[in-house]
């Protein structure tokens, strides 16, 4: 979601103040003025209509529905061993890591998919997406 208010809501806003204030300086009567402001009224909400529908998309993207990743405890060693020595802090955090994730991998080296946000989170561009 967007901001509330934007430049075109200001614009928008001084357009529907200024037309009455105008009117009442051009010396136009009260019915005049009432009239003056709502085509200006009316003016705003086509011009919002067309600019609605063209902020939105033309077509709707296609969204990849992919559920969480089961990553494996040894390619993210591996991973983690290549890409060492740029970071102390950051590698240090990774190889404590690595110890508990081994705890939680299967026989196979997987972990559960509840781990993804956190392999994703910690390893950021050091593992693929798949």
């Amino acid at each position: 979601m967007g901001p509330l208010f934007g430049p075109r809501t200001v614009v928008e806003a001084a357009f529907l103040v200024a037309v009455p204030v105008i009117g009442l300086e051009a010396g136009l009567s009260w019915y005049a003025i009432v009239g003056v402001g709502a085509a200006a009224y009316v003016l705003v909400l086509v011009a919002e209509g067309v600019a609605s529908r063209s902020d939105a998309p033309a077509t709707p993207a296609a969204v990849a529905v992919v559920g969480p990743r089961r990553w494996n405890v040894r390619d993210l060693e591996r991973a983690a061993q290549e890409h060492a020595g740029g970071d102390p802090v950051a590698d240090e955090e990774r190889t404590f890591l690595l110890v508990y994730l081994r705890d939680f991998a299967g026989p196979d080296g997987l972990l559960p998919p509840d781990f993804d946000a956190l392999v994703q989170q910690s390893f950021g561009g050091l593992v693929g997406n798949p």
